[in-house]
């Protein structure tokens, strides 16, 4: 047995011998567990101080996954290291940490990084409603329930340990240690934000590529990644699912009519338009909803085929979801997915 790959710990007052991380192509696809990991949380039972110290652990395991850090090194971490400023920030992040230490031997002397945490990172608002629960500044983010005459102190290495591997082990039916979590957030980095291995080097200030990291094949990102990366961004401004779902319906429709428009010959220029509605426009923009009059009558002249009715309640929706970001009520949603379904099967009788 290699020793450099394992830990000697001390469980229950039994020596437990446990490797410091798996490997890592069976840790691919791990922070999509993050969900049932954090959940589990909430099955842990303590004896007293029950609610505060799930929120303690759900804490403590998002520490170590979103710093990236070696755990003794997140024990050590104060509230005063975090920096909520909106004027400090950059881009994307949601907060940074700031003289994070990264060596794990003192000997190595004291080096520190910052550590930006950024604002579609899973469950970080968890993280920052647990820091801004602390009173003082210079408390760290997790206390060590023992108090000997009076001292404060960090909760221990080998409790925080226990705690992330008994929860670990119950979510995903597999023991994770501080150092998986550690290389599941530089996986997270290379899949989600498409850093190259340089750029996690830098980002965790390691003097060189880790070989496991090097080896490692990155898969690349699909499109359906980069879109529900989009709509996690999205939900900062209030968009929902519904609100996607809704503005897919809408653009299918112009988009359908317009090709339908273009093979079949049919102008929906202004001129046309004027002409088939028997009316002026305002402006030099043609709505849609104009446009879509116009192809009706077209159409049920032409094929004797009669289009779904624009009601003038789904053009409000349309307007106020489209252009005003309003979020759809569920009748709304239903009506607008009816109207879509019934434009497409129309289009398609079209011969």
């Amino acid at each position: 047995m290699n020793a450099k790959y394992y830990l000697l710990l001390v469980i229950n007052c039994n020596l437990v011998i446990m490797p410091k991380h798996k490997p890592i192509q069976e840790l691919v696809g791990y922070t999509k567990k993050l969900r049932n990991i954090i959940k589990e949380c909430d099955n842990t039972n303590y004896s007293r101080n029950q609610d505060y110290l799930r929120r303690r652990d759900k804490a403590l395991i998002l520490a170590v996954f979103l710093t990236g850090g070696y755990l003794e090194k997140v024990l050590e971490l104060k509230k005063s290291n975090f920096v909520f400023d909106d004027k400090k920030r950059k881009g994307t992040e949601a907060f940074y940490i700031k003289k994070m230490g990264v060596a794990r031997n003192r000997d190595k002397g004291n080096t520190f990084r910052k550590v930006p945490i950024y604002d579609n990172d899973p469950f970080v608002d968890l993280l920052k409603d647990w820091v801004n629960e602390i009173p003082d500044e210079d408390s760290y983010l997790f206390l060590s329930p023992n108090k000997v005459k009076g001292i404060v102190e960090h909760l221990k290495t080998r409790t925080a340990w226990k705690i992330i591997s008994e929860i670990t082990e119950r979510a995903v039916d597999s023991s994770l240690t501080p150092m998986d979590l550690r290389i599941l957030r530089m996986l997270y980095l290379i899949q989600e934000k498409e850093f190259t291995h340089l750029q996690v080097q830098r980002h965790f200030k390691m003097k060189v590529i880790p070989k496991f990291l090097r080896e490692h094949k990155v898969k690349p990102r699909t499109i359906n990644d980069a879109f529900r990366e989009m709509k996690i961004s999205a939900r900062h401004f209030k968009l929902n699912n519904d609100w996607f779902s809704i503005t897919c319906a809408l653009q299918l429709q112009e988009v359908v009519v317009t090709l339908v428009a273009t093979e079949k010959r049919i102008k929906l220029d202004r001129k046309t338009v004027e002409r088939v509605l028997n009316k002026k426009l305002k402006s030099g923009y043609v709505p849609f909803g104009d446009k879509y009059d116009a192809f009706d009558k077209i159409i049920e002249e032409k094929y004797g085929i009669i289009m779904p009715q624009l009601t003038k309640t789904l053009r409000t929706v349309r307007t106020d979801v489209l252009h005003r970001g309003k979020t759809p009520q569920p009748e709304e949603v239903e009506s607008i997915i009816v109207f879509t379904k019934g434009l497409l099967d129309k289009l398609k009788a079209i011969k």
